[in-house]
């Protein structure tokens, strides 16, 4: 009979198991159909497209968001320029779609030192500012903020 014992213990642990793993897939499959709401949306794009509405009026005009390299991030604009699209470290264009603000950044409010803030992406710098409100300060995580830059991006 311990055999027996033994078998009766297991189906006892294994219909429990079940019951929880029936549980589990309940809520996932719940949480799955539960609504999400947009209570917000903000936007910074080239060519001035910083509301939902000029980005609409942006792209119904058909309008030109490309500009000239900006002058107020520290690059030695001269030197990125080169005609061959194969010379290492260059580029081949002068012109592409900036956030012309993006360097507008006040690392004083963030806390970030002098040193730091040089340092800093300025598309990382521009998603502080979006999400710097008297309510969210910098180690909030309720805010998200994701800015694709040339080679990186950047989100929290």
């Amino acid at each position: 009979m311990p055999d027996d014992e033994k078998l009766l213990d297991y189906l006892r642990r294994a219909t429990a198991d079940l019951g929880d793993a029936r549980r589990r897939l309940r809520e996932a499959e719940d949480a799955r159909r539960e609504p999400i709401a947009i209570v917000s949306m903000g936007c910074r794009y080239p060519g001035g497209a910083d509301t939902p509405e000029r980005l609409w009026e942006l792209l119904d005009r058909g309008g030109d968001a490309i500009s000239s390299w900006p002058t107020d991030r520290g690059w030695d604009v001269e030197g990125l320029y080169h005609p061959d699209p194969d010379r290492p470290g260059t580029s081949y264009t002068r012109h592409g779609g900036f956030l012309h603000e993006a360097g507008e950044f006040d690392a004083d409010f963030f806390g970030i030192s002098p040193r730091e803030a040089l340092a800093t992406d300025p598309q990382r710098g521009w998603c502080w500012r979006r999400r710097g409100r008297p309510s969210s300060g910098p180690g909030s995580t309720r805010w998200r903020c994701a800015a694709p830059a040339p080679a990186s991006s950047w989100a929290r």
